[in-house]
Order: structure tokens, then C-alpha cells, then sequence
């Protein structure tokens, strides 16, 4: 079959056999799933779908679930997500997949469910340190952090270690956005386990440290919070 997809395509057989080949971790990966890489090569030469399409496609499928947890959105957009993402492996490729792990683990979240949600971060991060793909560890912890927090009283701990570590590795990456939007989250999801005068602090620091201003959404709440917060505090001193 991939034979005559390769001849289709204007490729000789034995250049893609190679591809495979050297992708293929002959001590790791099972006979079965050697077959699945072929099955999906074969695919994509049949359907021309292309590395950015798959790619695209897996961000299409999280925004869907994302914007209707609770909905059909959530099941069609999963749906679409995964397919992709065992696309994108089995090609041989793991680049992203802790970040795309770690988006349908916040899609689940969002739709309430926190075992599924929690066992999607715990993938995420445990790909990421194996990899070695560090820059997108603020969204994993935070990520984490929220689920943890939303899971039960017995991991409020874990879950503020995760959103105090998703803070700290934005501000080491310089990702502000990223640390902006985890500083967000500790008085969205614990308001009672930090001090209010800490993260309005921190929060006014990295806004400051925005290089450019778009104006976004996580841009435009911490604006709001520090704002609130600030004449609260004004308030309260009156």
C-alpha cells in the first residue's frame, strides 16, 4: 500500500522506507507499533496531509474544547486532538506533544473532569522532563496547579507548589505573558492560601515588564485585579 502511495506521490519507496527506519527505536517500539508508523505515513501520503495540517488540526481540535467544555464541542474537539496527536507520534515525532497533552488535560479540567485532567498533566510533565522540552513548563504547572486545587483538600498543597513553580519558571524563561497569567491564577483558584499583597505585588511587576501591549485578555484582568485589589487596600486603610 505505502508502495503505491510513494509512487503516487513522485517518491521513491526506499527514501521513505529509510525515513521510517531511522525514526523507528528498534530496542523501544513494538512490532505493532512499527506497523502503526507505517500505517500512518501511508495515510498521509494518500491524503496530503502535511506536518503543519496535523499540527493545525490538533489546535483546532483543543479550541474546540476548550470553548465548549461542557458541550459537544468537547467530545468533537478531543475527538479531532487526539486522532492528530497519534498522527503527529507515530510519524515519529514528540516535539509539543507535553503542550498538546497538557491543553486537552485543561480542556478536561474545564469540563470538571480532574481525574482524566490530572492523568493528561502527569503525562505532560513527565514527557517534557524526559524530552527535555522546557518552554512550555508554566503552562504545565499552572495547569497542574488548578487541577490539583480544583481536585479536593488533600492536594491544596501540591496545587500551590505547582502555581508557585509555573510562576517561577515564566519569570526564569522571560515568558512574561506566561508568568502574568500564572500570577492570575492564585487568586482565581487559591485566594485563600496566598497573601493578597504578594501577588498584586508580582503581578504589577511583570504587567511593567510587558515589552509590547497587545491588549489581551490576561493582560486587560491583571490591570483589573491590581486595580481592584489596590483600592481595596486603599479602602480598608481609610
Amino acid at each position: 500500500v505505502l508502495r503505491a502511495h510513494c509512487d503516487r506521490l513522485g517518491r521513491p519507496y526506499e527514501e521513505i522506507e529509510r525515513s521510517v527506519l531511522k525514526s523507528v527505536d528498534t530496542e523501544r517500539d513494538s512490532a505493532d507499533a512499527i506497523v502503526e508508523r507505517w500505517g500512518a505515513l501511508a495515510v498521509a501520503g494518500a491524503h496530503r496531509i502535511e506536518r503543519a495540517l496535523v499540527n493545525l488540526s490538533i489546535h483546532r481540535g483543543i479550541a474546540l474544547a476548550h470553548l465548549d467544555p461542557r458541550g459537544p464541542g468537547m467530545l468533537e474537539g478531543t475527538s479531532i486532538a487526539k486522532q492528530c496527536i497519534s498522527y503527529w507520534r507515530a510519524a515519529g515525532s514528540e516535539s509539543m506533544v507535553p503542550y498538546f497533552l497538557g491543553q486537552l488535560g485543561e480542556a478536561h479540567h474545564l469540563a470538571g473532569d480532574h481525574i482524566a485532567a490530572g492523568e493528561l498533566l502527569d503525562q505532560a510533565t513527565e514527557l517534557a522532563e524526559k524530552l527535555g522540552e522546557r518552554c512550555h513548563d508554566a503552562e504545565l504547572y499552572r495547569i497542574r496547579g488548578q487541577v490539583r486545587l480544583a481536585a479536593g483538600s488533600d492536594q491544596q498543597s501540591r496545587g500551590l507548589a505547582d502555581l508557585l513553580k509555573a510562576v517561577e519558571a515564566a519569570e526564569a524563561q522571560q515568558a512574561v505573558s506566561f508568568e502574568i497569567r500564572s500570577i492570575l491564577a492564585l487568586p482565581d483558584t487559591a485566594p485563600e492560601l496566598v497573601r493578597e499583597e504578594e501577588w498584586v505585588g508580582r503581578l504589577e511587576d511583570a504587567v511593567r515588564r510587558l515589552e509590547t501591549s497587545e491588549n489581551g485578555t490576561d493582560e486587560r484582568r491583571a490591570h483589573a485585579k491590581a486595580a481592584r485589589a489596590r483600592g481595596s487596600g486603599a479602602r480598608v486603610a481609610e
